[in-house]
């Protein structure tokens, strides 16, 4: 599945700690792993990460984004704990809507 910068920071975010046998949280690694953003990118992308409050903030120069995707392959026995931890997750917004239909909708079919 291509992901946004945007997307992929989402996902990475909303995604708890996982539980489970030796296989899912081998595959719920390599997933964060794929997420992660490369030290070229940072470059790239002038990504920058801040504190603010109790939270951390995330900015990159949009310009650079435009385009900016990466193939994440989403393992089978990952997909379902994606859906329902999005599901879960609070502070998502009508900009993550397509976000959502990606994963959750998709996942519901």
């Amino acid at each position: 599945m291509e992901l946004t910068v945007a997307e992929r920071l989402l996902l990475f975010r909303v995604i708890p700690p996982a539980e489970g046998d030796f296989l899912f949280l081998r595959a719920v690694r390599a997933l964060r792993e794929s997420l992660a953003l490369s030290p070229e990118e940072i470059a790239e992308l002038s990504f920058e990460q801040r504190q603010v409050g109790d939270g951390v903030r995330y900015s990159w120069n949009p310009e650079k984004a435009v385009g900016h995707v990466r193939e994440i392959e989403i393992p089978a026995v990952v997909a379902p704990y994606i859906s329902r931890s999005i599901l879960a997750a609070k502070g998502l917004q009508e900009e993550h809507l397509d976000f959502y239909g990606r994963f959750v909708l998709e996942e519901q079919k």
